[in-house]
């Protein structure tokens, strides 16, 4: 098993193992820097010509990373977005072309039903004409029929009034054309 290093983790400054928290250090260490002096645990100073400019309860180049990262983080964060907008947008667009299709489908089939309804109409109105004929015609085939009978009627009391007028000749004659006739 390779070596392992024991360092000061720059983020929180814990001591770590190299290995647990990096991996491999044949991998990844090129070279071994160190430091015999005391660790500042808080008070980072910005040093410029000797004189102290700021001080800080952080390292501001520790800081500025973090940032960094969080700012790369979003905007890969962003960009997965973007993509998901865009999908959505197609998707809202496609909903859009379809409702419009149903709608137009459901204006078409509303016109067909209103025609369809007015075409109803006028065939109940025409069926009402034709029951309304078909029942002045069936009184008028019940008048005649009954004028018919009354005729008949009175053709036989004529027929019979006749024949006490008539000859016994043509009385025979009449009978049998009546037999005839049934």
């Amino acid at each position: 098993m390779a070596k392992d290093y024991i360092i000061l983790d720059p983020y929180d400054g814990q001591e770590k193992s190299f290995r647990s928290t990096y991996g491999d250090p044949v991998r990844y260490i090129f070279a071994i820097r160190c430091y015999r002096g005391k660790v500042p645990e808080e008070k980072y100073q910005l040093l410029k010509g000797g004189v102290v400019l700021k001080e800080y309860e952080f390292n501001p180049e520790d800081k500025i990373k973090d940032l960094e990262d969080k700012i790369s983080a979003l905007n890969e964060e962003m960009a997965k977005t973007r993509l998901e907008v865009n999908g959505l947008r197609e998707a809202l667009e496609t909903q859009e072309r379809d409702n419009k299709d149903l709608i137009s489908q459901l204006n078409e089939a509303r016109n067909e039903r209103d025609n369809a309804k007015i075409e109803l109409t006028k065939s109940q109105q025409q069926l009402d004409e034709a029951k309304k004929q078909n029942e002045s015609l069936l009184a008028e085939k019940t008048n005649l029929v009954q004028t018919i009978e009354t005729l008949k009627a009175q053709i036989k009391e004529l027929e019979e009034q006749k024949a006490e007028d008539l000859p016994w000749q043509k009385l025979i004659i009449l009978g049998i054309r009546k037999l005839l006739k049934k």
